[in-house]
């Protein structure tokens, strides 16, 4: 375990009109070369700005960190008020990894924990407060003890190239996605996924689950399903025996089906056994298919403004959903021009509407919500941006 060591981590407040929610955008910035939370507020336009906000004086810095960051993803522990972000250039410098544990409730760093090299995946057992860290480079898994923050183990047979983990807290089950590494009889690449139990961090199957490309991973406790985003399509798990049990989209190495063209990553409203896809497509962003028979429901087009303020098709990247208020957040690939910063879009499930975006300072590599909250968590490359969206309303997460 690696302890802060005199480095810091800067946090900045910012406070803005609270106005309606028509298009969000937030504020916020990163001190050079660190890491910080930014907590930030959104601006709904064009409607008339309401009272504004008493500004909130500034956390004091603590001090400037000595090297880069390269954030790549979020996971949250609801029941502990934790969040941890994976980083992929750690104390070590590009090519080591770290995780930075924060306290939700104050957004204050807590502790750096050192795993393996450039990880890309995280994932939190709420139930047995464990962390779940995929490092691609060095071809391990890292299970940290939340209460501790130790590393208690590093698993290094789940793929050659794990860039992915989710878990079951239900059965305590953990799935790791492997981006191929090998090839089958006719050369073509193999992605599979990896069954960890996670009682005894033994691995108990691994299946082949077909696909371009295995990116990102959810899981429904519910109906004890895994899905997994392959870039042409989705594979479906049977979480109770570890079998492939449908293959949404190409079942071949080419994106056939316009609803899964770069079908990048997932995810589950288990409250309405809803899954939904963001798609790197400038026709198809978000997916959405119902979880009870397997079918596609919606393709749905989403949009940022160009710089004459005429709205143009993104692709979209990732995405999380809050299962209580049915909101999904999708993290855009293209800059909205008129705000001259990356967004993610904000869809009501429920209604089945794009309820607008909302602006960050750069491309947003992973994104999380708590269910407990409604606060969204947007992980940029060395910005974490914490944002308060709750009924409709935009508000501000204060330290």
């Amino acid at each position: 375990m690696n302890k802060l060591n005199g480095t810091t981590r800067t946090l900045r407040v910012i406070t803005v009109a609270l106005i309606g929610l028509t298009s969000l955008a937030v504020l916020g910035g990163c001190a050079a070369g660190g890491v910080k939370v930014a907590s930030s507020t959104a601006i709904v336009t064009p409607a008339a700005p309401a009272a504004p906000v008493t500004p909130v004086a500034p956390v004091t810095p603590i001090a400037p960190p000595t090297f880069e960051s390269d954030l790549t993803g979020v996971a949250l522990n609801t029941v502990t008020n934790r969040f941890y972000v994976a980083d992929a250039a750690g104390n070590g410098g590009p090519g080591t990894g770290e995780v930075l544990v924060f306290d939700a409730a104050t957004n204050q760093l807590l502790d750096t924990i050192a795993v393996g090299a450039f990880p890309t995946g995280i994932a939190v057992n709420t139930v047995t407060n464990t962390v779940y860290v995929a490092s691609i480079n060095s071809q391990s898994l890292s299970v940290i003890d939340g209460a501790t923050n130790a590393v208690t183990a590093t698993l290094t047979s789940v793929g050659t190239n794990p860039v992915a983990v989710a878990v079951n807290p239900v059965t305590n089950k953990v799935y790791v996605a492997d981006d191929g590494g090998g090839e089958d009889s006719s050369g073509a690449p193999v992605q599979n996924l990896t069954v960890l139990d996670g009682a005894t961090n033994m691995v108990t199957s691994q299946l082949a689950i077909g696909g371009l490309s295995a990116i990102s991973l959810a899981v429904n406790s519910k109906t004890n399903t895994v899905y997994v985003a392959n870039v042409v399509g989705l594979a479906v798990v049977d979480g109770s025996k570890d079998t492939l049990i449908a293959t949404l989209g190409s079942t071949s190495l080419q994106a056939t089906d316009p609803n899964f063209y770069g079908a990048y990553g997932v995810a589950v409203d288990e409250s309405t056994n809803t899954v939904y896809v963001a798609n790197e497509s400038t026709t198809n962003g978000l997916t959405v298919i119902n979880g009870a028979t397997n079918t596609v429901t919606e393709s749905i087009p989403l949009y940022v403004l160009n710089a004459s303020g005429v709205p143009v098709q993104s692709p979209a990247r990732t995405l999380a959903v809050n299962p209580v208020s049915h909101m999904v957040y999708i993290t855009m690939e293209t800059e909205d021009m008129t705000q001259g910063k990356y967004v993610f879009s904000v869809f009501n499930g429920a209604t089945s509407t794009v309820l607008g975006t909302v602006g960050l300072d750069s491309r947003a590599m992973g994104i999380a919500v708590s269910a407990t909250t409604g606060i969204v968590y947007a992980v940029e490359s060395q910005e974490v941006g914490v944002i308060n969206i709750t009924n409709g309303t935009i508000g501000i997460s204060v330290p």
